[in-house]
């Protein structure tokens, strides 16, 4: 009996020597994972799952999406079994812009075509688990999305003022090949367009930057041509001009000078007329003379100016300074100043004798619009304003009633 001491002893550690080490051999990190097979057709994912596993804490799913040649993190550390990835799409071939053309009313044709289709595209994935003793090797699989038709009248145009960025709508539905006529455009500003063709699945894929088309270019306006006073003898009047219309042109722009002064801008205008009413024609005393030319302008450039018309005439400013300086020994009612007015003016008139005086002001219909004076007023030069802020712009007259005179002035209110 005590011979076999020894050998339980021995039995007894080398059992515990072989637990212990079964131990050991068995903290070991996850198989790897199996996966089903995956597909998306005629879907917008790809669904991948895998099997269970207990001694598994968590998962790492990596894709491809050039056939396998590389791979990225798709998604990391969870704990379920399956993942939908939906950042996936067939590959299509959209229609092509094949030209841009301007035409000269403010359009650009932008015309498409070929061919659009759409074909399978795959995408590979493997997935690796993780427990506390470290990673599984992978295992590869491969899912694809496809699509079965393109979707008819699914184009979208976009339109951008610069290349590769800013892009937006301006027409859908439109259909898979032809010509979209984009209206209204500023002449020679640069557009850049795209399209998307959609898939019956969903899908949507854009195409590049079209060629940049600048849209209509216009040439720099000619010169206008027969350009006149149309009233230089009537008296007493502001001056009226008129010129031709000028091929290419969208507004005119007027220059004026006095006597041997230097030109300077006076106004512009879209039409072919143009009055000038700080000036009114005169042959009496000592009128000056005033000189006007005319040149075309459009979003290119400005065209060369006409050769100078004159007449002769008072500014308002002289008028309103002579008539301070008459002595009051007739009636008189000089034009109100400023003339065009906004909507504050000033007028004067003078009486020689302590008379009734009335001032109206009559629109062009003649409808009394304000009553400025209606009372005795001593002889003497007098002002009075008229306040037209509630008025609407148009001509004015102002008609002065003193004794048996009478005199009327016309007015130009303009906001």
């Amino acid at each position: 009996m005590k011979a076999k001491l020894p050998f339980l002893r021995l039995s007894v550690i080398c059992l515990a020597i072989f637990f212990s080490v079964s131990k050991v051999f068995a903290q070991y990190p996850p198989s790897p994972p199996i996966l089903t097979a995956t597909k998306g057709t005629y879907s917008n994912k790809v669904n991948i799952s895998w099997n269970y596993d207990a001694n598994v804490d968590s998962y790492a799913v990596f894709k491809s999406d050039n056939g396998g040649s590389s791979y990225y993190t798709f998604i990391s550390y969870i704990t379920t079994t399956t993942v939908d990835d939906t950042n996936v799409s067939p590959v299509i071939t959209p229609p092509s812009i094949t030209s841009t053309t301007d035409s000269l009313d403010s359009q650009i044709n932008v015309t498409y075509g070929g061919t659009p289709s759409v074909t399978r595209k795959d995408y590979y994935y493997w997935v690796r688990a993780y427990n506390q003793y470290g990673w599984s090797d992978s295992v590869n699989r491969y899912g694809y999305v496809s699509t079965n038709t393109i979707a008819s009248n699914s184009v979208t145009i976009y339109c951008s003022a610069s290349s590769g960025s800013g892009y937006s709508s301006v027409a859908s539905g439109q259909s898979n090949s032809g010509t979209y006529n984009h209206t209204g455009l500023p002449d020679g500003v640069t557009r850049y367009y795209r399209l998307t063709i959609q898939t019956n699945g969903g899908f949507t894929s854009l195409t590049g930057d079209s060629s940049p088309v600048s849209g209509e270019t216009l040439p720099a306006p000619s010169t206008p041509t027969g350009f006149q006073c149309d009233n230089s003898s009537s008296w007493g009047n502001s001056p009226q001009f008129s010129w031709n219309t000028s091929s290419g042109a969208t507004s005119y722009i007027i220059h004026r000078k006095k006597n041997s002064g230097s030109f300077s801008y006076l106004g512009s205008t879209s039409s072919t007329s143009y009055t000038d009413n700080f000036v009114t024609l005169s042959q009496l005393g000592d009128p000056d003379t005033y000189y006007y030319k005319v040149k075309a302008s459009n979003s290119v450039g400005e065209s060369a100016f006409t050769s100078a018309v004159s007449i002769t005439g008072e500014g308002i400013e002289k008028k309103a300074k002579e008539f301070d300086a008459l002595t009051p020994d007739e009636f008189g009612l000089a034009q109100n100043y400023p003339n065009p007015f906004n909507p504050m003016t000033e007028i004067k008139y003078q009486i020689p004798i302590t008379s009734t005086v009335r001032i109206v002001i009559y629109n062009a219909l003649g409808q009394e619009v304000a009553r400025l004076v209606d009372r005795e007023m001593s002889a003497g030069i007098h002002r009075v304003r008229w306040d037209a802020r509630n008025m609407t712009s148009g001509t004015y007259f102002c008609r002065i009633t003193a004794g048996n005179y009478r005199q009327t002035i016309r007015m130009l209110l303009i906001k």
